[in-house]
């Protein structure tokens, strides 16, 4: 509804509500209700409800309902719902079940399902996410966020070539949280820029230190992951720059890592900000490409510098003609345009030798070694730069 209120207006907006609000209506017996809690929201209190079977028969028939589309001041629009569906019991009570078809609602919209049907262990999900959400709001200034640091290898000869930093949260309870635990947690709280830098300022200090450690004039790079909402602010360029320069580190050792859709959000102000960071010899890679637009239009006009191939493709590469050549395409596609390439989540000998003989030229996953703290990762950097052996080299 946000994109219809942007294009065509409130009025617009709020007649394809009343539209929507009128077929399902039409959907219900007279003893059931319908109402309108704020926005695009919906409730719709069914009595006599068996099972969550017959909940779930009705929720299919208004799906089907709201996919036929709508005609809305001279424009066809089509829109998509997520349905939450909570059962009431003996004692139920009408806030409770609100409550639970909520929660519901969002899980369905988390997974991108149509519908999701409600349980305990979703109320106890967003128990935990409630005080997850309270205790990340003084995790910065707590000092409980670690960044770990991933081997960036060479595939033909095992050589260390780098780092790719990851954000970890020690929680004081609940231990070391990934962070698919507490990112979206920190987008929704606005905690995500704040964050980002922490790990900027971090790794860029560390990286310093290891610059210290290389032979002169050895390449090195340090891939750090932005959020893009973090990477579009209008000072995340100024910002950048000024962490380089104060921890006095070769601008192009630096690499950030921002995803296809994070991209998109906003090309015009993307390109901006990438202009502004190539300016200074500072490199953005496309994080997990392939999974998002892989529009060869943005890649063209946005001047990025490497594509890191999504790990999802190296589940089948072994098995599957189909994911040898999406990996041969991506690559292939690189080269043409002057951009290398990078493989996440590689885990075994014949996955490496199959991206090498495709012409990828670096990866990194679990064959090497996973992500390692900062001692770790600096003893490894102790060592000669000479192959890297799965397990052996970094436990």
């Amino acid at each position: 509804f946000k994109v219809v209120n942007d294009s065509l207006g409130h009025p617009a907006g709020d007649s394809l509500l009343i539209d929507v609000a009128r077929r399902l209506e039409l959907l219900l017996r007279p003893e059931d209700t319908l109402a309108r809690l704020g926005g695009d929201e919906f409730a719709v209190l069914v009595d006599d409800v068996r099972d969550g079977e017959a909940a779930v028969r009705i929720a299919d028939r208004i799906q089907q309902a709201l996919n036929e589309p709508f005609r809305t001041r001279g424009q066809r629009l089509y829109v998509s719902a997520s349905i939450g569906i909570a059962l009431g019991g003996a004692g139920s009570t009408t806030d409770a079940l609100l409550r639970d078809a909520d929660t519901a609602m969002y899980r369905a919209k988390r997974q991108r399902s149509r519908y999701a049907l409600f349980d305990e262990a979703m109320h106890a999900e967003a128990v935990l996410q409630l005080e997850l959400e309270n205790d990340i709001r003084h995790a910065i200034e707590r000092n409980e966020f670690v960044t770990h640091y991933q081997p960036l290898v060479r595939l033909d000869t095992g050589e260390l070539i780098g780092f790719e930093a990851l954000v970890r949260w020690q929680h004081p309870q609940r231990g070391l949280l990934m962070p698919d635990v507490f990112v979206p947690l920190a987008e929704e709280t606005g905690l995500i820029s704040d964050i980002g830098r922490w790990v900027l300022d971090e790794s860029c200090a560390l990286l310093q230190r290891w610059q210290e450690l290389l032979p002169e004039g050895q390449p090195f790079v340090l891939s750090v992951n932005v959020s893009g909402k973090q990477f579009l602010d209008e000072r995340f360029a100024d910002e950048v720059i000024s962490v380089l320069r104060r921890r006095q580190v070769p601008h192009s050792a630096l690499k950030l890592e921002l995803t296809e859709t994070a991209m998109m959000e906003d090309s015009a102000a993307a390109a901006r900000v990438l202009d502004r960071l190539r300016a200074h010899g500072v490199s953005v890679w496309i994080d997990d490409f392939g999974t998002g637009y892989s529009s060869l239009a943005y890649l063209q006009r946005l001047p990025v510098g490497s594509l890191k191939i999504s790990r999802h493709f190296m589940t089948g590469l072994e098995n599957g003609e189909s994911e040898a050549a999406l990996v041969r395409a991506i690559v292939s596609l690189a080269a043409t345009l002057g951009l290398e390439t990078i493989a996440e989540g590689v885990e075994t000998e014949a996955q490496r030798q199959i991206l090498r003989d495709l012409g990828c030229r670096v990866g990194q996953g679990w064959l090497f070694a996973p992500a390692l703290d900062a001692e770790a990762a600096t003893r490894m950097l102790r060592r000669p730069l000479a192959a890297l052996t799965p397990t052996s080299d970094w436990q």
